[in-house]
């Protein structure tokens, strides 16, 4: 939950994280940038299809693959600000 919070993600970046778990697979709910307990359901999902610590949250490990995942992938997703790209390294 700290590390979550640490990262300082905008309404955007979250906006962005919810519409990457939905292309995914992981239905997050309303797709809003305000992370809810469906959201959290989808985070938890993914975290586990990855061998990831099933928390609902979210840290820097699980946001860059979830970057990695759908790298490439635009149309209809929020590219999100400067956050999610320096989690990528600047990418």
């Amino acid at each position: 939950m700290a590390e979550e919070a640490a990262l300082g993600l905008t309404r955007n970046d979250r906006l962005s994280i919810e519409q990457r778990l939905n292309y995914l697979g992981y239905p997050p709910g309303t797709q809003d940038g305000f992370f809810d307990s469906s959201t959290r359901w989808a985070i938890e999902g993914y975290q586990r299809s990855r061998s990831l610590e099933p928390t609902g949250y979210l840290n820097q490990t699980v946001v860059s693959q979830i970057l990695k995942d759908t790298e490439g992938v635009s149309p209809g997703i929020i590219i999100g600000t400067e956050i999610l790209r320096g989690i990528l390294g600047g990418n």
